[in-house]
């Protein structure tokens, strides 16, 4: 080697050494970055640099993370450099279960507070329809929340009593359900005399109406035919939703479900939002939320129009969800035994235990292939009793075994899960989301149920996480808070913070460095996204919170009294109430 050679070789290994000093870069050459980070508590939820003090930020990317020192390379003229003051930065929070699309909607109608335990009051639930009127007497002709469906008996004489010369429909606090008046009823065709249209329209001996509206599927059914979810309501909504959403530190979501007919409008509104840089949260959406066999053509349509239009790394329609039953309130969830309270329990047919929506597995089975055969990644199954958890995983299971063994395969909801299905997650690569906000003790949960089989099935997180298989979190907002610290509150603890009463058996919460996992990496796993979010790692996107409190070291109380500072998403920062980061 001539002397020149030996000199641009020393040259060229002190440069290598030099960007690969303090910290991991991951090999990034020295140049300023948009944002430094110093002075913070930085869990990473990356196993091989779990902790870091700071984090640098350039373009879309992270390109460094290590100690304050090590910084210094990253800082230019125009670098905002931000001080933490020792709080806490985590990955952005992915919420997989979520219904904003459809709050962009009901949030142009009467919003009624669920109380927790689901038991509406129908005198001020229906005070409080009048009074929405009488304020807004050319609409919205909806409202949503007030009570559980099935818990409280609202028929559509009351409703007509307050409002008769126009269709107007209550939406039960879970979407499961609800309660219409006789000229909504009418307007779909459900009267004496005719079938139901989809189930479940609950009558009277004779066949007339009560006006009690049993399943989602209905419900969704009512809505959508009688266009009360205006395109408007969508595009009047939507910034200030998705704004909410970052606020409390939410970086991406999966968009479980929302009212048939209103994709081709609400689809487009996003795509504009996303061209305009004014879309602060990822969107994963499913093509459709399919609730019963007759959805199967209307959903297979939706994958060959959307898959291939929406597919960027903020906006994708890449998945199938698949409503297997119900919900509690309304006895509409699959069982493999009978409720615990079966004597009251009068919804369908009462000697069966509960509702499977795609009863023909086979059919189901048909259905998840061709999904994945029109472009399809991600079959998403609504399951919340054992019953429908095990249809769930007999269905994946054939799936797998037809070769399909790269898709990503999870259940939504996952409250019951038999100990014999419990390994099943894990041999299949089938993922679990959990309603974490659920798993607390209730009196629905013990009627529906008994004691002992909450004890040996109810929201089995640890034992399914121990396994080996892949808890994720999802609020099920609105149903549930869209608050994430509350849902890790709940799920490290079992319990409603402030209260001393635990869902047994309390060793089935998660720790706290898991439930933090399992709103982040494994979400990002659900959604397929794994490789550039979920995580703190030199090369992935820059979806980051701070918060104003370490919650690692908090008590479920204080956890959930936490408050997001800042919010980035793919770099930018899309909230802040600290640092005057929104300034830049």
């Amino acid at each position: 080697m001539n002397k020149l050679a030996v000199l641009m070789f020393a040259a060229a290994a002190a440069l290598m050494l030099a960007s690969c000093d303090a910290g991991n870069t991951g090999g990034a050459a020295s140049v300023a970055a948009d944002y430094v980070f110093t002075n913070g508590q930085v869990y990473t939820v990356n196993e091989n640099q779990p902790r870091a003090e700071a984090v640098a930020v350039k373009g879309t990317d992270i390109v460094y993370v290590g100690d304050d020192q090590g910084t210094e390379k990253f800082i230019g003229d125009n670098t905002k450099v931000t001080d933490l003051e020792s709080k806490t930065m985590l990955p952005g929070f992915i919420d997989t279960h979520h219904h904003g699309i459809v709050v962009m909607a009901t949030a142009a109608g009467l919003m009624m507070a669920t109380p927790p335990d689901g038991v509406g009051d129908k005198a001020k639930m229906l005070q409080a329809v009048a009074e929405w009127l009488a304020a807004h007497p050319d609409g919205p002709f909806f409202s949503f929340g007030g009570s559980f469906e099935g818990l409280v008996d609202i028929t559509r004489h009351d409703i007509d009593r307050i409002v008769a010369d126009q269709p107007f429909v209550m939406v039960s606090g879970t979407g499961h359900g609800g309660w219409a008046n006789t000229r909504a009823l009418e307007g779909i065709g459900v009267v004496k005399g005719e079938p139901d249209p989809i189930d479940h329209y609950e009558r009277e001996a004779d066949g007339t109406p009560t006006g009690y509206i049993g399943s989602s599927a209905a419900v969704f059914y009512i809505v959508g035919k009688l266009g009360l979810f205006k395109p408007e309501y969508f595009a009047a909504n939507a910034e200030g939703v998705l704004a909410g959403s970052s606020a409390n530190g939410l970086t991406a979501t999966l968009q479980a479900g929302y009212i048939q007919g209103t994709e081709d409008g609400v689809f487009p509104m996003i795509e504009q939002l996303e061209k305009a840089g004014k879309l602060p949260v990822r969107i994963s959406s499913v093509a459709l939320q399919a609730q019963r066999p007759i959805h199967i053509e209307h959903g297979l349509a939706n994958l060959d129009k959307f898959v291939p239009r929406y597919n960027s790394e903020l906006f994708r329609v890449d998945a199938m969800k698949i409503h297997g039953d119900g919900d509690t309130g309304g006895y509409t969830i699959g069982m493999l035994e009978p409720f615990s309270d079966a004597e009251s329990y009068d919804a369908y047919d009462p000697s069966k235990p509960g509702l499977i929506s795609f009863p023909d597995t086979d059919q189901l089975v048909e259905f998840m292939i061709e999904s994945l055969e029109r472009g399809a990644s991600h079959i998403h199954m609504h399951a919340i009793g054992d019953a429908t958890v095990r249809q769930a995983l007999d269905a994946f299971e054939r799936v797998r075994a037809a070769g399909y063994t790269d898709v990503r395969l999870s259940t939504g909801h996952t409250n019951l899960i038999h100990p014999d299905d419990l390994p099943r997650f894990a041999e299949l690569n089938v993922m679990a989301d959990f309603h974490a906000q659920y798993a607390v003790p209730s009196e629905l949960g013990y009627s529906r149920f008994g004691e002992e089989r909450i004890i040996e099935r109810g929201f089995r997180t640890r034992s399914l996480w121990d396994s080996g298989g892949i808890v994720t979190i999802g609020s099920d907002f609105p149903a549930g808070e869209e608050n994430p610290f509350l849902s890790i509150a709940v799920i490290i603890s079992r319990r409603e913070p402030g209260k001393s009463e635990v869902l047994p058996p309390a060793d089935e919460a998660l720790s706290i460095e898991q439930a933090i996992q399992a709103y982040t990496l494994n979400g990002a796993r659900l959604l397929g996204m794994e490789d550039i979010i979920g995580s703190i790692e030199v090369g992935k996107r820059a979806d980051l919170i701070v918060v104003d409190r370490n919650i690692l070291e908090a008590t479920p109380e204080e956890i959930v009294e936490s408050k997001v500072l800042t919010t980035m998403m793919n770099g930018k920062v899309r909230h802040d109430v600290a640092f005057g980061l929104l300034d830049k």
